[in-house]
């Protein structure tokens, strides 16, 4: 497959980041008790559509056509795959997590994860192959901090990912068949699973797979898509999304297939307005800026939201503080990822060798 960057790839991934860190926001109000969950719920989803299902699927979507744009291909080599991931994983969340590490020692005096969690020490190593917070939703306690639960499901679709690549190449059409047959069986009988009562199927990474195998399996159609067939994708998708944020009353079916056809409808959206991207130049010069640092800022609004607004708690607070609080959260987030991303870049720098003749590369990252 012929390499080629689209566009609605970075609107529809800065779009996914900007409503994860919104939804935490909200939540970040509820647990600190600032406002209460009956009237936040309001602000980030409707009866049928929550914004936190959604982003986070939209981005493992985009995740794995980002992939497959860049490996799918003949010459795929696994070592310098695996390489790659590793670096641009781990040390954006080992330095995170290091830095969120002292300020605890420093501020809070012991971390939360230890306090309340009380894990034994050897679950430490879950945090160093970066499954603690996913582990941590099953009930396990971990050392984690961050609150990246989203990490090591992305880890467990990276590794999946050359199976992935070689059935899409190899068998298109059945690989696509199993793995819907797989996600329809895996969803309906759900509420049957080890853990399903603890764990819910959009935190599952078992579940969230097929959306990162959807987007692989779909990036290579975009570039056929022709202008009337695109302006039928942005008009279906948008009617199916104006559909599920105003239906006034809840649907009655699977929440999991719906939360996935939703995604999908994202998805759409946005490739179908490739053609309208690839005319604004100058916007998609800064959109693409902007969502290079979406890793990082994954990685810290967690912890910095939670943080902030613990300190806002047990003031009277009108719905103008909550603002300047958001708009506050929203300008440390911004620029603790651009510093993280400058120490990643240098760290990075120091332990790859750098061939000669070559220009330097840019910041790890996960969607790169």
């Amino acid at each position: 497959m012929q390499k080629k960057h689209y566009h609605f790839m970075d609107y529809a991934r800065l779009f996914s980041c900007l409503g994860v860190v919104y939804i935490h926001m909200c939540m970040a109000l509820i647990s600190t008790g600032i406002r209460q969950s009956e009237i936040t719920q309001k602000f980030y989803h409707s009866k049928n559509l929550n914004i936190a299902t959604f982003s986070v699927g939209v981005f493992f979507m985009v995740s794995g056509a980002g992939l497959m744009l860049a490996y799918g291909g003949k010459d795929f080599d696994l070592k310098t795959y695996v390489k790659k991931r590793i670096l641009r994983l781990f040390i954006p969340f080992y330095t995170a997590y290091i830095i969120a590490f002292i300020y605890e020692l420093i501020f809070m005096r012991s971390t939360m994860a230890v306090e309340f969690a009380k894990p034994h020490p050897l679950m430490f190593l879950l945090t160093l192959t970066g499954f603690d917070g996913y582990v941590s939703i099953y009930g396990v306690p971990t050392f984690y901090i961050l609150g990246e639960w989203f990490l090591g499901a992305i880890i467990m679709m990276y590794i999946l990912f050359p199976l992935f690549r070689a059935a899409l190449l190899r068998f298109p059409k059945l690989s696509f068949t199993i793995a819907t047959l797989y996600f329809l069986l895996i969803t309906y009988f759900y509420d049957r699973l080890p853990y399903s009562d603890v764990v819910d199927g959009y935190h599952n990474a078992f579940v969230k797979l097929y959306e990162f195998f959807l987007g692989m399996f779909l990036i290579k159609y975009v570039k056929k898509i022709k202008k009337p067939v695109a302006i039928a994708m942005v008009t279906v998708s948008a009617l199916i999304i104006c559909f599920y944020i105003f239906y006034p009353a809840y649907l009655n079916d699977n929440e999991l297939w719906r939360i996935s056809f939703q995604n999908l409808a994202f998805f759409f959206f946005f490739a179908g307005l490739e053609g309208v991207f690839e005319k604004t130049e100058k916007l998609n010069k800064a959109v693409l800026y902007c969502s290079g640092y979406c890793y990082e800022i994954f990685l810290l609004h967690h912890f910095i939201l939670f943080r902030y607004t613990l300190h806002q708690a047990g003031k009277p607070v009108s719905n103008f503080d909550i603002l300047l609080i958001f708009i506050v959260e929203f300008l440390i987030i911004i620029a603790a990822a651009v510093v993280l991303k400058a120490l990643c870049k240098r760290i990075y720098a120091l332990i790859t060798p750098k061939p000669a003749g070559s220009s330097s590369s840019s910041a790890p990252g996960p969607s790169r």
